[in-house]
């Protein structure tokens, strides 16, 4: 029998999120996030948000840069862990919230959580 490494299995995970696919990147819908985000985190899906929010983070930082999101300020020092929480804690307190795209809904996520301030 063969043992696979979490890390292999969370490398293909993320993969499987961000390499595009005839039409365009995979996309989650916000259910099968919010299901993987709510997981225990030494589970395979909870490994699948992570990756998840790694690679939205690394692009919410370039779309932050860019001028093109001015509603999120980002600590420099934001986790996967910290965006996951967040995400599940705006999830659980909006009930149309899982209706819809994943990244439509991670931005509103960090819109709350992490708001610029005047």
């Amino acid at each position: 029998m063969y043992r696979v490494s979490t890390k292999w299995i969370l490398i293909a995970l993320t993969a499987l999120l961000v390499i595009p696919v005839r039409a365009g990147p995979v996309q989650l819908t916000t259910k099968t996030l919010f299901d993987s985000c709510s997981s225990d985190t030494q589970s395979v899906g909870y490994a699948s948000c992570r990756g998840y929010m790694t690679e939205f983070v690394r692009r919410a930082r370039l779309e932050i840069d860019a001028g093109k999101w001015d509603r999120i300020c980002l600590p420099p020092d934001v986790t996967s862990d910290k965006i996951a929480i967040a995400f599940v804690r705006v999830a659980r307190s909006r009930e149309d919230f899982l209706i819809g795209p994943s990244d439509r809904a991670v931005r509103t996520a960090l819109e709350v959580s992490f708001p610029c301030r005047p």
